[in-house]
C-alpha cells in the first residue's frame, strides 16, 4: 500500500499535465479521461470511505473530463468547459480528429 501513494502522486501529475494540455490539443481527451478515472480509483484504494476531499476532487475531475468527452463534437469554434476548478477554452474538435 506504501507504493500506492507514490503512484497516486504520479497519476496526479500526469492528469494535471493532460488537463492543462486540453486547451491546445482536444484530441487528448480520451487519454485525460483514462488517467483521471484511474486516479480516482487509486484514491479510493487509499480512502475507501471517501472521507478525504482529494478523493471527491479526483472523481469530480474525472466527471468533468468525461462530460467534455461526451460533448466533443466537430465544431468551428472553441468550447468553454469547466475542468479541474478552471474554465478552459478547448479548441474546435475536427471530424476524424
Amino acid at each position: 500500500m506504501e507504493h500506492v501513494g507514490e503512484d497516486v502522486a504520479v497519476l496526479q501529475e500526469d492528469a494535471g499535465e493532460l488537463i492543462e494540455g486540453l486547451e491546445e490539443r482536444i484530441i487528448r481527451l480520451g487519454e485525460a479521461l483514462n488517467t483521471t478515472l484511474t486516479l480516482a480509483g487509486a484514491h479510493c484504494l487509499l480512502d475507501p470511505q471517501a472521507a478525504i476531499f482529494s478523493t471527491w476532487d479526483a472523481w469530480a475531475e474525472a466527471v468533468e473530463v468525461g462530460s467534455a468527452v461526451s460533448t466533443a463534437v466537430p465544431t468551428e469554434e472553441a468550447v468553454q468547459r469547466r475542468i479541474a476548478h478552471r474554465d478552459r477554452s478547448t479548441p474546435p474538435a475536427r471530424s476524424g480528429a
